[in-house]
């Protein structure tokens, strides 16, 4: 789930039936398998990417993240700010993969608050 509680999302239950067709559960599945022959195999992986990322020394840079995403892994967002000069790493609590939408209001007062400093 890219949600830490996706009941907490309205437009979310809307999208997505408490009961799945059996059509729904087919292409969730190959989704699923999909992603998983993806990341499983070095399409994901760049051991050259910390490298990369240092060259980024003009590009003023927020990393957001959930704080309980369960798919980037808090060990990688720490590599990505480590290896971006002058970023910045912000966590929001009680929110997965998608914070933007499980938590807007203080998704956008972070961006709010990094743009007005810059």
């Amino acid at each position: 789930e890219s949600f830490l509680n996706p009941n907490s999302v309205e437009e979310y239950a809307t999208i997505r039936p408490d009961e799945p067709s059996p059509e729904q559960e087919e292409l969730w599945e190959v989704g699923r398998e999909q992603s998983a022959r993806l990341a499983w195999k070095p399409f994901m992986y760049n051991p050259t990417l910390p490298y990369l990322l240092r060259r980024l020394k003009t590009l003023q840079t927020l990393i957001v993240s959930g704080k309980q995403d369960s798919i980037v892994p808090l060990d990688s967002l720490r590599i990505y700010n480590e290896s971006i000069p002058g970023s910045s790493l912000s966590l929001i609590d009680q929110s997965g993969h998608r914070p933007e939408i499980e938590k807007p209001e203080e998704f956008l007062k972070l961006v709010t608050n990094f743009l007005k400093q810059r």
